[in-house]
């Protein structure tokens, strides 16, 4: 039951990515048709799922889609949401992290180095 344990999980991981992946894909489907708003519309929808809403590339996807479409302050706010969340928690004093986007996702570091990044930029206009 262990082995097969295992292999829910995996198989249920995959799913998610697979999910968060079409999102994407459907995105940048209509980005390239010029649909702006269905392409913020798509991003909204996935960082809602369920399902899909912890998974790093697709808060990377969103920002760096509002980052190139200069949609500053949404940018700054999607950042926001998949680093710490839209409110902080305080845990024996400190302010703990209660982002989208877990610790251990392999895109959180690189969520906090483009907004570290356009924060930069951001501050110069």
């Amino acid at each position: 039951t262990n082995t097969r344990r295992n292999n829910f999980n995996e198989d249920f991981k995959r799913m998610k990515q697979d999910i968060a992946t079409l999102y994407i894909a459907n995105a940048s489907v209509c980005r390239e048709a010029k649909n702006e708003e269905k392409t913020l519309e798509t991003f909204e929808m996935a960082t809602k799922c369920p399902l899909i809403k912890s998974i790093g590339s697709v808060w990377w996807h969103y920002a760096m889609f509002c980052r190139k479409a200069e949609y500053l302050s949404r940018a700054n706010s999607v950042f926001l949401e998949a680093l710490v969340g839209s409110k902080g928690e305080r845990e024996s004093g400190r302010i703990v992290q209660t982002g989208c986007v877990p610790l251990n996702d392999e895109h959180h570091e690189k969520l906090w180095c483009d907004f570290l990044d356009f924060s930069r930029e951001f501050r110069k206009d």
